[in-house]
């Protein structure tokens, strides 16, 4: 994923929004082997579907850098289209090669991209996104497991909540800029390495 978003960010102008783009990022050697049943021993399926999420999430990621705040559709839709695409994984060979955890995070960046291409915009599109994935969240209760299945993370969560509130930037006044200072305060603030719980601060550069 960082070397996606580092090659984005070094071929800025290259960046197109479009879902083609994204897919053009991952290798040719790996697509054989995505959403495929394994049948050759001498390869890492695992290894080659976490690289797939991974790639496509940091090229929605750059997009949303490059796009920040512009409300372009095409590249919305591309990110779009990404993250229903991790959503539908679930319960499905993706899932069982990728990972959960792998998947969790990969959503969430192309999240965070949709929140930041529609910064100050209160799209509907993304802000229905955020919403069925806040609801996967476990309900705690008396006759509930200490664990369900499907429940978001402490870093999902974060993700979530964070992007809208960039859909309501400054309450729909604001939006994100494009300048050079503009993106790297962005690639700090959202770089996807989400804390595991509340007080997890190992990633944050303050601390």
């Amino acid at each position: 994923m960082l070397r996606v978003i580092a090659r984005g960010l070094i071929l800025w102008d290259s960046i197109e929004a479009s879902e083609e783009w994204v897919e053009e990022q991952v290798p040719a050697t790996i697509r054989p082997y995505c959403f495929v049943k394994p049948s050759d021993d001498n390869i890492d399926y695992e290894a080659m579907n976490q690289a797939y999420c991974n790639i496509i999430s940091g090229a929605c990621f750059a997009l949303g850098l490059r796009f920040a705040g512009s409300g372009d559709e095409d590249a919305l839709e591309a990110v779009l289209s990404s993250a229903r695409r991790l959503l539908g994984a679930p319960g499905r060979r993706l899932a069982h090669l990728a990972g959960a955890a792998t998947i969790e995070t990969c959503l969430c960046v192309c999240l965070l991209a949709a929140g930041m291409i529609m910064s100050g915009r209160g799209d509907l599109r993304v802000l229905r996104l955020c919403r069925r994935l806040r609801a996967r969240i476990a309900v705690r209760g008396p006759q509930s497991s200490a664990s369900q299945p499907h429940a978001l993370s402490h870093g999902a969560q974060m993700a979530v909540h964070c992007t809208v509130g960039l859909l309501f930037l400054a309450g729909g006044r604001g939006t994100l800029s494009t300048s050079r200072t503009a993106v790297a305060a962005l690639l700090i603030a959202f770089f996807p390495k989400f804390p595991t719980h509340s007080e997890d601060n190992r990633s944050v550069t303050s601390a």
